[in-house]
């Protein structure tokens, strides 16, 4: 992991909406204090060339839309980098910042007339934890067997042909679903297929798979007869996720139960940093999911009495209950919820899921912002909010956050004092060996 490069990028001339091809600053860094590289004037095809080649971990932007002018451009921008690059928009998601104002937060001092300088800022901030990665695919995976080619015009060779290929698509598909089955058992993931029989075989075979590309164990691939064609799961609109930090932040879940699961995740203040609804998931992958996510303090429903499904995923977490109590949300309230809210959703699961979260936030949203007003500027906003929820009172949570802030710089002191006492010691140490040396020689 040491010297892993990242991608600052700022757009230097033109832009995707103009008629001539944008060109772009390039500032390339090396984690850890390593070398930086600085390109200027690159088109958007040489910063791929030059992606694929150094296989970056992040390329970091202040905005995606310079990028490409909308998400279908984007998406084809993101199909032609490796998989495990992140593309991350330091400013933020849905609420953002200005790169100004974030540099300012985080000492960074540039020129922001300089399209090289804010690449470089770009850069330091990824390099820090700021900002969100651009999601643009689920982690499903379609894997897709059928043929390679026309079956032809008619007649009694067309049949045998049709047979043969069909044939071919079942044997293939039963190679693939063995895989699967093997792979899922070790990595604990579900899959579901769905076949169109046809004269001597399959016509087609669809696996959907609840897992990211780049862990299925099956590439796209073609013959004579069979092609196999895998990709992820396009999202209906952009998520961004907040990228992770060594402090886990609280989250409040909405979890809608069944056959296809709906998830919606929340931070403490209000922000989506997921929506998403999953098809045949077993538990263990929703707790997967869902800590992806952060730490959940909520696990909230808008079904009563609570399904037993729901209550598992609480009790993996030891998480507070969220629901509507007595009066179920209708229909019509979870669309208005939403929608109040500013927020999509592609289907029942995820609105359900949606207004169970949103629902828990709402009915804490007066607390929290009591919690903000009384909150001192260096005191860790979710810890106290985490612990009001569990039912400590505001004065409460901000006596045993200060006492373990205390704890915290005392032990960091501490340690201090013992490095310098350390070094004091070994530079005695060395004077007196140099002495030696000197005697020796003389």
């Amino acid at each position: 992991m040491k010297n892993q490069k990242i991608y600052g990028i700022d757009i230097q001339k033109n832009s995707p909406r103009s008629k001539e091809i944008p060109r772009y600053s390039v500032v390339i860094t090396r984690r850890r204090g390593g070398t930086t590289t600085y390109h200027k004037m690159v088109p958007l095809h040489k910063i791929v060339k030059m992606v694929k080649k150094d296989i970056p971990s992040i390329i970091a932007v202040d905005n995606i839309y310079e990028l490409a002018e909308n998400k279908k451009d984007l998406v084809r921008f993101i199909s032609k980098i490796p998989e495990s690059v992140k593309l991350v928009q330091v400013t933020g998601g849905t609420k953002k910042k200005s790169l100004m104002q974030l540099a300012h937060e985080h000492n960074i001092s540039f020129n922001r007339f300089d399209p090289a300088e804010e690449a470089e800022a770009c850069a330091c901030l990824a390099e820090m934890g700021v900002g969100c990665e651009v999601s643009l695919f689920e982690e499903v995976t379609k894997i897709k067997v059928s043929r390679a080619r026309s079956l032809g015009r008619g007649g009694w060779s067309q049949n045998r042909y049709r047979r043969k290929v069909h044939g071919a698509i079942k044997v293939k598909s039963r190679e693939i679903e063995s895989t699967l089955f093997k792979d899922s058992k070790d990595k604990n993931y579900s899959y579901t297929k769905k076949v169109v029989e046809g004269f001597g075989g399959y016509v087609r075979a669809e696996f959907m798979v609840n897992m990211s590309k780049n862990k299925v164990p099956i590439r796209s691939s073609s013959t004579s007869d069979v092609q196999v064609n895998v990709k992820s799961l396009e999202r209906d609109k952009i998520t961004y996720l907040p990228l992770k930090n060594k402090h886990r932040h609280y989250t409040i879940v909405g979890v809608d139960p069944g056959t296809t699961v709906g998830l919606a995740v929340l931070s403490l203040d209000g922000d989506v940093l997921h929506i998403g609804s999953y098809r045949s998931i077993s538990h263990d992958e929703i707790v997967k999911k869902i800590v992806d996510f952060g730490k959940p303090i909520i696990i909230a429903t808008d079904v009563t009495p609570t399904p037993s499904s729901v209550e598992r995923v609480r009790r993996s977490f030891n998480a507070i209950l969220g629901s509507p109590g007595g009066a179920e949300l209708s229909s019509e309230d979870k669309i208005n919820l939403a929608r109040s809210f500013g927020l999509e959703y592609s289907n029942d699961h995820e609105r359900d899921a949606l207004s169970a979260a949103l629902y828990t936030f709402k009915n804490y949203r007066n607390t929290f912002e009591k919690i903000e007003k009384k909150t001192p500027y260096n005191f860790d906003l979710n810890e106290i909010k985490s612990l009001v929820i569990r039912g400590e009172s505001i004065e409460n949570a901000l006596e045993k956050t200060s006492n373990f802030q205390r704890h915290n710089k005392l032990k960091q002191k501490k340690g201090t004092l013992e490095n310098s006492e350390f070094s004091k010691e070994e530079k005695h140490k060395k004077l007196i060996n140099n002495i030696k040396e000197k005697d020796e020689e003389i």
